[in-house]
């Protein structure tokens, strides 16, 4: 492959330069050689004609609408039935972390209907699933419980959760399909009250391992705001608050100071979810359980298996690249959202079937119509908005100021 035809493909993942320093590390130099051999090998297969990439791969492909690998060459998604895109790429290889998710659905007009009702209907779609009541317990089962948080349009609507058990792979991918698939036909809908969690495992993750993340997720925030409708971005919501805004008045490079300088998982965990509030975007709170995890709590809530599928990926290859990385450091001031989003998928997932989902299909939010103020006072009858999430607790800070001197 031609050197200068290689270096030109990273540019399919966004223009943008990265506008951030590296801290220099001792696997700095191990983990960008890593990088660049993907971005090379990724390179090739963009290069190569479709019939060696089908013929270099046995002949899979994975579907841009549902994001299932289709093992055996065939005109048709085998999972979801879609014709394969015209700009057919590969996605990387999901990396070697255990996860879980939560969907938060309600049944309208459901007069006479139990949860026990729900898990019979999932049992006759082929999906094994038991009513669980409410419990943290990890089970080998899809499960229904109990969430409060849920708020329905009507009161003869019923609301529950259906959590996962321990998934892992492509194998996991297609357990969740399934299971939408199946809730579809039993007529779930969702409201801005519902969301989709995402855990992934974090038996082995590291206190440097978690600075990384955290790091990373504090730097990349305004990124998954693109990726999310209005109603989750900023501070717009009270069940995945920012957790940019749980760090204050602090700017870009204090608040990765901060993070760096947390010498345990206990000191992280009250940094980004201080007062023990598990209502973030991110939140390490599960990390105390007996099976701990971190949760991605951000995403809307959907039935959507192309939507759902494509967020669990973006997560785990936002988990794995962060702990894999060198260090980084912060953005320059005032960095634009949808910068932020190009910036995400040049250098932590570099997954170009991702970046064409949320930039250009499917998935994609409406990034060229971004609120430029996406940051909102909350206070009653306040209508100000902020650039910056600094900018936005400053302002509360000094209106409780002048509160008291009243």
């Amino acid at each position: 492959m031609d050197k200068t035809d290689a270096a030109a493909v990273p540019s399919l993942f966004g223009a943008a330069a990265s506008g951030a320093d590296v801290v220099e590390s001792d696997d700095a130099n191990l983990a960008t050689g890593i990088f660049l051999s993907e971005q090379e090998a990724y390179a090739q297969q963009l290069l190569d004609p479709p019939s060696s990439r089908h013929t270099s791969r046995g002949g899979a492909w994975r579907c841009d609408f549902c994001t299932c690998m289709t093992t055996v060459f065939c005109t048709l998604c085998s999972t979801c039935k879609a014709f394969p895109s015209a700009r057919e790429t590969f996605g990387f290889p999901l990396p070697d972390f255990s996860f879980g998710v939560e969907f938060e659905l309600f049944m309208p007009s459901s007069v006479g209907w139990c949860l026990q009702d729900v898990a019979r209907c999932m049992n006759e779609a082929g999906i094994v699933c038991k009513f669980e009541g409410y419990t943290h317990q990890v089970t080998t089962h899809w499960k229904i419980v109990t969430d409060t948080s849920i708020h329905a349009d009507s009161h003869c609507d019923l609301t529950f959760e259906l959590v996962s058990p321990i998934l892992k792979g492509e194998q996991g991918i297609l357990r969740v399909h399934e299971l939408l698939e199946a809730v579809k036909k039993i007529g779930v809908e969702v409201n801005e009250s519902t969301g989709f969690h995402v855990h992934v495992d974090g038996t082995n993750l590291t206190t440097e391992d978690l600075r990384r993340i955290c790091a990373n997720f504090l730097k990349y925030e305004g990124a998954f705001d693109c990726m999310m409708k209005s109603s989750r971005r900023g501070a717009q919501s009270s069940f995945a608050k920012s957790n940019r805004l749980a760090l204050g008045t602090l700017s870009c490079k204090q608040r990765n100071v901060r993070v760096f300088a947390a010498e345990s998982k206990e000191a992280l965990v009250k940094l980004v979810n201080p007062e023990q509030d598990r209502y973030y975007k991110f939140n390490l709170q599960p990390l105390s359980r007996p099976s701990p995890t971190i949760e991605f709590r951000q995403h809307h809530g959907t039935f959507d298996p192309g939507a759902a599928l494509a967020w669990i990926r973006t997560l785990l290859h936002f988990t794995y690249s962060s702990i894999l990385q060198p260090r980084g450091v912060h953005f320059p001031e005032e960095r634009a959202a949808e910068e932020e989003l190009l910036c995400f998928f040049n250098e932590v997932v570099h997954d170009p079937l991702l970046f064409n989902f949320y930039l250009e299909g499917v998935g994609h939010f409406g990034v060229e119509h971004l609120d430029n103020r996406p940051w909102r006072c909350s206070v009653p009858y306040c209508e100000k908005a902020f650039s910056a999430s600094r900018d936005l607790m400053q302002h509360v800070r000094d209106s409780h100021t002048k509160r008291k001197r009243r």
